[in-house]
């Protein structure tokens, strides 16, 4: 099976950008804003280098059915389409305009307040139980995988590129060290589990500000 074929090639004349519209990038690629022309709205475009093995190919195709999937959940980031191009493999989705989670806590002069923490955190706890209650689950739940609007009321479970059906998951290669639960270390885990533990390190670090590890442990 050819996964390429899965996926529409991006369509240039519908999203239009300009030199400054990176938004932000990391080590999955970068997201830029967009002008998409059949609708008047910005969207966003996240770019990922294309891996043409099939192995690759599969897993950018298991992320985008995933997310699709999940859409129509407020609590989750729209996924519009993916796309590719001979370098990127692009996904459009709704702009959130108030940055990740990450940023509003550590970078904002303004603390958010205990309503906003509570509100946003009740939301995370709902999009994750909609997940799980769907047999998916994510692997990577970190305040840089959480969008928050500007005004702080709605907060989004972004970054489906670990997310899987398989309720267990064997191997620690899976998710981001400092919210992997214990038992992720000892390369045998129970996914439900792992992801409500990071949701719990992410409300920690967001409302302490700091991280509870130096550096994990196997022990921790």
């Amino acid at each position: 099976m050819s996964y390429a074929a899965s996926f529409k090639t991006l369509p240039t004349a519908r999203y239009i950008q300009n030199e400054d519209s990176c938004v932000g990038s990391g080590g999955k690629g970068v997201v830029s804003r967009a002008f998409d022309t059949t609708n008047g709205r910005v969207v966003a475009l996240k770019f990922q280098a294309r891996d043409k093995r099939p192995a690759a190919l599969q897993q950018h195709k298991r992320e985008h059915d995933i997310h699709s999937a999940l859409s129509d959940h407020p609590n989750i980031v729209t996924l519009i389409d993916t796309y590719i191009t001979e370098e990127h493999v692009v996904s459009a989705m709704h702009l959130c305009r108030g940055g990740d989670l990450f940023t509003v806590v550590f970078d904002s002069d303004i603390p958010l307040r205990v309503d906003e923490f509570h509100r946003g955190f009740l939301q995370l706890t709902s999009a994750l139980s909609y997940m799980h209650d769907n047999g998916l689950y994510h692997r990577d739940i970190k305040p840089e995988n959480v969008l928050v609007s500007p005004d702080r009321r709605t907060w989004q479970i972004c970054d489906f590129n670990c997310a899987t059906e398989q309720e267990t998951t064997k191997g620690a290669g899976i998710g981001t060290t400092f919210y992997r639960a214990p038992e992720v270390f000892r390369g045998h885990h129970s996914n439900p589990e792992a992801d409500i533990y990071a949701l719990g390190m992410t409300f920690f670090v967001a409302v302490a500000r700091t991280n509870p590890w130096v550096l994990p442990r196997r022990d921790d």
